[in-house]
This record gives C-alpha cells, structure tokens and sequence, in this order.
C-alpha cells in the first residue's frame, strides 16, 4: 500500500534541532509498509551498513546510528475498515562493530543483539490528525500502545493514556548501527516506522557533525580540506576550556630558539614542560620577545630545569599553581606584521636540555589574530 500524502510531511530533510552539545534529528519515516511481512525477517551477522536501505519489505534495513546516544520509535498501522484495536508485532536491533576480521572475511563483520520485541496497537489518532491536514486518509492510525515482550537493559517505552502516538526508546551506545523489523498482527494491512535519533553527543561526534551539516568537512588522514582547521579550532577550545593551543618542542638548541610568531591582536599565557634535564649552567634561561627577553617568563638559572617541570615563571616545579599563569595581551609589530616568542638560553643546551613551549591563546575579537609555533 503506497504511503499517502499527508505522510510524506514526515520524510523532510529538514534543518536539526540543535542545543550546546546536544542534537537531535526529526521523525524521519524508515520503513513503509507498503510491501507486506507476515513474519520476521531473520537477523544474521551483517558487514555493512545501508547508506540507502529498503524501506519496503518488513524491514527498516541497517542504519547507522550516527553516533547518537538514543533513537526514540514511533508506529502506524493500517487497516481499511479504520478500526482501532488492530495489532503489529515490532523487534529492534543494534549491531556492534567486531573488533577483528571473523572467518577471514574482508569486511568487518556487524554483530546484531535483539534489544526489544513486542506488540504494537492502533489508537484512534490519524497520522494527519497532528499537524492539521484536511485530507486524512481512514485507516492510517498511529500506534497508543507499545509492550515489551522482552528487552535489553536501556529500553524503555511510553504508551500515552489520550491516544497520542506511543513512543520506543532504546539506549544505543555502544552501537554503530539499528534495524526495526516488524510484521502483521490482527487484520492490519501495513505497518509503517519512524525514527527520531536524538540525545547529547560527546564533544568530538558533535564536532564531527557541525562540520559535515556546514559543509567544511574533515580528513581524519591529515589533508588540507578548509573543514580542518575550523574543525582543529572548535576541538582545541573544547579541550582547554575555550582557548586554542599552540606548541613547539625544542632540543638541545646551541643558540636562543624562535618559539612562536604572533599575528593581529591575542590574549596569551605562556609555559614549558622539561623533557630533559638542562645542564648548561652560569647562564639564565627566559622567554619573551626580540625587545624584552624576560617579556613572558622571567630568567631562570638553567641548571633549575630539570626533566618533568613546568616552567612559567623564576620558580619552575613539578606541581605548579596554574592560577600563578599570567595572561598577556599581544599585539604583533606593525612593522613587521608579527611578533616572535623567543627562548633566550644564555649558554648553549648542546650537550643536555630540552622543553616543549605551549602558548594558548586566544583573538580578542573575532579573526583579530592567531598563534602558530615557528617552523
């Protein structure tokens, strides 16, 4: 039986509904019943994942989760003589990715877990009852009513008292892709399914997202698409706390070493974790710029940094009170059009000493300037 037109309001690419570090897609149809099933398609090991899945012979076909945390179901089932009353029978399925190749096959295989299997039945709600068409057809009645039969630990179900449409739940972490079978019960015709992939998403999946729905995209392989600095931006101030990072790792330098060049108007702070014990000694050690060589940490006997340090000021120490790290606001020389970040060793580090320098920083207004470690 072919879908009628009211339902197609569900089956709209639309914009997704979106909060700070949360998402959600809307109720999008993934099984029509216009081909029907009198019994359960069986479940087998799987190896990939449909990106466009049948959606008309009992199954939803495997779906990728997309990394959300939750997929919330809602049913229809129809009958020509619109009663109410009628019955479908549903089973939903998560497939775990296998860690290693089974059997030598090429593809990694799917591992399917029945997590839910019940009993669906009418109510007396037409599916364009709710969101006010004139052209209802008879017969095409939401689902009020959803038992579990059996089901894993993380699904729950909603069946409303008022006839509204009832609601599956199902916890899919853990699952890289889902399928809904579903078969006939009482003198229902068909059966159709929707799907509505919500919850809050870690903050590398929401990263991952934002950057494919705007169109800048990512290579997880190192390239140079315009996504990957943006997506680098939004992941670095998730990590520290809303400023970005830059660093440069410097090694046994015979002579003072550039750290990092400056461009525009930023607010940073400035610290160096010892990697190897320095063993220059008379001379002090310090950063800052090519005017003021102590600017942003003061001199330092080189023989005080030793291996596991954090150095940011006279005092370097293996446990430090960061609250102590000061903030400064650069602006680059406009002669110049940068300004460099200079460590000043005093005597060579040929023989032992070496540091990583990390700056975070971040624009004072938007694209006002940025930090990049020296090449």
């Amino acid at each position: 039986m072919a879908m009628t037109a009211p339902n197609t309001m569900f089956t709209r690419t639309l914009a997704p509904t979106r909060a700070l570090g949360a998402l959600q897609r809307d109720l999008e149809l993934i099984l029509d019943g216009a081909t029907k099933a009198t019994s359960f398609t069986a479940v087998a090991v799987e190896t990939s994942i449909s990106t466009a899945p049948s959606i008309t012979a009992g199954t939803s076909g495997i779906r990728s989760t997309e990394n959300f945390p939750m997929l919330r179901f809602k049913f229809g089932l129809r009958d020509a003589a619109g009663t109410d009353g009628k019955t479908g029978n549903y089973k939903v399925v998560l497939y775990t990715r296998a860690a290693t190749v089974v059997d030598g096959a090429d593809a990694v295989p799917l591992v399917p877990e029945v997590v839910a299997t019940g009993v669906i039945t009418a109510g007396t709600l037409i599916y364009s009852d709710d969101i006010g068409s004139a052209t209802a057809t008879v017969g095409d009645m939401w689902a009020d009513t959803i038992t579990l039969t059996s089901n894993a630990i993380g699904v729950a179900k909603h069946s409303p008292a008022d006839n509204t449409p009832a609601t599956l739940m199902v916890d899919t972490r853990g699952a890289c892709a889902y399928q809904v079978f579903v078969y006939l019960g009482s003198s229902t015709d068909a059966i159709d399914v929707w799907c509505q992939r919500s919850g809050t998403l870690n903050p590398f999946d929401l990263l991952t997202d934002l950057s494919a729905r705007l169109g800048l995209g990512y290579s997880a392989d190192g390239g140079s698409d315009v996504g990957d600095s943006v997506y680098a931006d939004m992941q670095a101030m998730m990590l520290y706390n809303g400023w970005r990072m830059a660093s440069k790792s410097v090694s046994r330098p015979a002579a003072n070493a550039y750290l990092f060049d400056i461009t525009g108007t930023v607010e940073a702070k400035f610290f160096c974790i010892v990697s190897e014990t320095v063993s220059a000694g008379g001379e002090n050690a310090s950063v800052g710029n090519g005017t003021v060589a102590t600017a942003y940490i003061a001199a330092t006997v080189n023989t005080a940094l030793d291996i596991g340090m954090t150095w940011f000021d006279a005092t370097p120490a293996i446990v430090k009170d960061s609250t102590a790290l000061k903030t400064y606001l650069i602006t680059a020389n406009a002669a110049y059009g940068s300004e460099f970040v200079l460590l000043t060793i005093g005597a060579t580090w040929a023989t032992a000493g070496a540091l990583t320098a990390v700056c975070l920083w971040r624009p004072v207004y938007a694209a006002s300037g940025s930090v990049a470690a020296t090449a």
